[in-house]
């Protein structure tokens, strides 16, 4: 039932409470997904990637409520990087290392503010590249692995597929570990080394991939003594980042 005296209140109360209304359906953390073209790559970059936004409730709640919405809310932001999850799918996951994490690159200073990182599930295949990357991100604080889907099995190489092709408002959602027990990652296919070619085989569930994923890049991160990240803890030798599975919604 509705509140029928909400009309009769002071205006300033009922903006308020409009205002109160619009920041708490304002989801946490927006989704940027990362897709510049390698040419676009440079310090200006902060100003190209967008964020769209969620379309408030209170767009169509009442005349009111509009306005006050329209006041501060638009379809489209500029990213920010002390918020916002960046998307970085598994095509453009070397284009982003190799033009903005190489030591010999100037680096954009909002590279550095960057605290919520999120990759396709294929762009963990990328090996050293990930260490590399955490290097100029002295604000990561948690990695997302998005997964193709939140149930059954999935190839090792498959990709999520961003929902309007990140042209849109896009959401995704915390995997938890009963989902992620219940998901398979499977592996087939060839692997060519100057030796030969290798048969590769193998079928495990989507915890122990992450935990995989996780032991790699601990490994990989400590081997590279002279430039350890910020996020690395030197006395327990632990990387001080929450890891998180996602998919898209």
């Amino acid at each position: 039932m509705g509140f029928s005296l909400f009309g009769h209140l002071p205006p300033e109360l009922r903006r308020e409470i409009w205002e109160t209304a619009l920041e708490s359906s304002s989801p946490d953390k927006e989704v940027c997904v990362f897709s510049c073209a390698g040419s676009q790559l440079d310090k200006t970059l902060l100003e190209q990637l967008q964020v769209h936004q969620a379309c408030s409730p209170l767009l169509w709640t009442c005349g009111e409520s509009r306005d006050i919405a329209l006041e501060s809310w638009a379809p489209g932001r500029a990213f920010d990087p002390d918020s916002d999850i960046l998307y970085i799918g598994g095509d453009t996951f070397k284009t982003f290392i190799g033009k903005l994490c190489f030591p010999e690159n100037q680096i954009p200073e909002w590279v550095g503010r960057i605290r919520h990182l999120a990759l396709d599930l294929r762009a963990t295949r990328a090996g050293h590249l990930l260490p590399m990357s955490l290097e100029n991100m002295h604000s990561l604080e948690t990695i997302s692995i998005v997964f193709p889907q939140s149930y059954g099995a999935m190839d090792i190489h498959a990709s999520a597929q961003v929902p309007h092709q990140g042209k849109k408002h896009v959401e995704t959602r915390v995997l938890s570990t009963h989902e992620t027990d219940a998901m398979s990652i499977e592996a087939d296919y060839i692997f060519e080394t100057y030796m030969g070619e290798h048969p590769v085989q193998w079928r495990k569930s989507a915890t122990v991939y992450m935990q995989e994923v996780i032991s790699g890049l601990r490994r990989d991160v400590a081997l590279n003594t002279e430039n350890l990240p910020a996020c690395w803890d030197k006395e327990s030798g632990q990387l001080l980042l929450k890891f998180e599975a996602r998919c898209f919604v």
